[in-house]
């Protein structure tokens, strides 16, 4: 399991290509659920994709809630979303809550 700061940082960024890539492989993922698993047991993705069920293993969640959380307030500070080349692009909003705004990157 990741130790370092720069460890974590590749586990999360492997982790989120990783779902990026189901969700290309499968765009009618209908549901996503946490497997428990309270510690990685093989050097395995933490992500199963099963038809169109999306899975994460729940040990992963404490390295992916911290780098999801900071993308989110990026977001909401700036109204923008960085693309796959860490340049900023404009969104526009399909509707705006108090606690969290919703986009559509480049519509």
């Amino acid at each position: 399991m990741a130790e370092t700061s720069e460890e974590v940082a590749v586990l999360v960024q492997r982790v989120v290509k990783d779902i990026t890539n189901a969700f290309r492989r499968n765009p009618h993922i209908d549901e996503i659920g946490l497997i428990p698993c309270p510690e990685a047991r093989y050097n395995r993705s933490p992500i199963v994709l099963v038809e169109n069920k999306l899975g994460v293993e729940s040990w992963c969640v404490k390295f992916l809630l911290p780098y999801v959380h900071n993308k989110l307030l990026l977001y909401r500070t700036r109204k923008q979303w960085l693309n796959k080349d860490g340049e900023y692009e404009p969104v526009f909003l399909l509707w705006e809550e108090p606690w969290l705004g919703f986009a559509i990157p480049g519509l």
